[in-house]
């Protein structure tokens, strides 16, 4: 497994834990097992820079998740066009509300037009359909006008939102959003249930913080995301520097013979043979 996805599932199952959960038992497409046991627990304290980077690998991966793209995140989420959307309420709107309504919905589309009805109630129209006063509309959650003054007639955008059945003959979202702001949402919820992530105590939850440590210590650029923020264009730029991080991590990696490896793993009191079970675990 690739050693930036090593280190997103050990947060995951981290997480997992707290919540007194098995991840080998999670309903999902890629399955792990953590069947084995390990030594002496140890301690490893995460810098804030290091909670920084183990949040803006999270809101990858749910970013990933909510795309439908391969993710440890075990949630599924409904992905469809606008264009669909529309068709299907034509056909039957008691089917389209049995789909869609009050259900959480990825939409993904053109837009026509982004606008304002009563009050600051912004929302975008999307080309969907014939019949130009029927398209599917996504009446944006309050707070995201910033994000909307970015955007252009034409431009592609994904939004998550709740279905709210048809008005007028136009399928209407509601609180739609950015997907970063929902893996944002989503990945600052699970780190405030977790007790301690600052400390990790269990030698099978090591190796990621370990991975992370060492990558950080081999890049010799100066790096910009040493702490965390909830702005999209940051979190878009953060997510891109920590993916160079890694890839140069294991650029450096692979020119280490297999004793220099297991030396660096030893520094942090990971021994070869632990280090072996968690690699054959992962396969």
């Amino acid at each position: 497994m690739h050693t930036l996805r090593k280190i997103k599932f050990y947060f995951f199952v981290i997480i997992m834990s707290s919540y007194g959960l098995s991840y080998a038992n999670t309903v999902h497409t890629n399955q792990y097992s953590l069947n084995f046991q390990l030594k002496t627990p140890i301690n490893i304290k995460l810098t804030e820079q290091e909670m920084s980077f183990y949040k803006y690998l999270l809101i990858d991966d749910y970013i990933s998740a909510i795309n439908g793209a391969k993710s440890i995140i075990p949630k599924a989420y409904t992905s469809v066009n606008p264009e669909i959307i529309h068709k299907e309420y034509e056909k039957n709107e008691a089917a389209g509300d049995l789909k869609y309504k009050d259900k959480e919905v990825v939409l993904k589309g053109k837009i026509k037009t982004i606008s304002r009805s009563i009050g600051d109630n912004y929302y975008i129209e999307f080309y969907s359909g014939k019949n130009v006063f029927t398209n599917t509309k996504a009446i944006m959650k309050s707070g995201n006008q910033e994000y909307l003054a970015t955007l252009n007639k034409g431009n592609s955008v994904t939004l998550h939102c709740i279905g709210n059945g048809l008005t007028l003959g136009s399928p209407i979202f509601a609180e739609c959003q950015p997907i970063e702001r929902i893996a944002m949402s989503e990945t600052n919820e699970n780190i405030k249930k977790l007790p301690k992530m600052e400390e990790i105590t269990q030698k099978k939850y090591l190796l990621s913080s370990i991975f992370l440590k060492i990558a950080l210590s081999q890049y010799k650029k100066d790096i910009n995301c040493n702490h965390y923020s909830d702005e999209i264009n940051t979190v878009k730029e953060c997510i891109n520097e920590i993916k160079k991080i890694f890839e140069n991590w294991i650029k450096i990696k692979k020119s280490y013979s297999k004793e220099k490896f297991y030396s660096i793993l030893k520094e942090y009191n990971i021994e070869k043979d632990e280090y072996k079970k968690i690699k054959e675990s992962m396969k």
